[in-house]
């Protein structure tokens, strides 16, 4: 069985100024104290949990407009359909 590389992503971790998911390094710490540790790496898990959201509904917020004109326009054809003059 061959073993194929690792791929990863162009370009340094975490220094992209587009804030995708690319991701950042592992924090580096000290373990003489795990408690401690533990709540750092929680804090610092949650911090770049809520920029991932934060990065994923700002990239949709196009989308989502784009989406409700679509609905409305829809919704405004549908009623006006039947008392278009055009109709046949």
């Amino acid at each position: 069985m061959s073993q194929q590389p690792e791929m990863q992503p162009p370009g340094p971790p975490g220094g992209d100024v587009t804030r995708d998911l690319t991701g950042t390094p592992f924090p580096l710490g000290d373990w003489g104290e795990p408690a401690e540790r533990l709540d750092e790496l929680y804090r610092w898990v949650e911090s770049n949990a809520l920029r991932t959201v934060e990065w994923y509904l700002s990239d949709r917020v196009w989308k989502r407009r784009a989406a409700r004109v679509l609905r409305i326009g829809t919704a405004a054809g549908v009623v006006a359909g039947p008392r278009c003059p055009c109709s046949t």
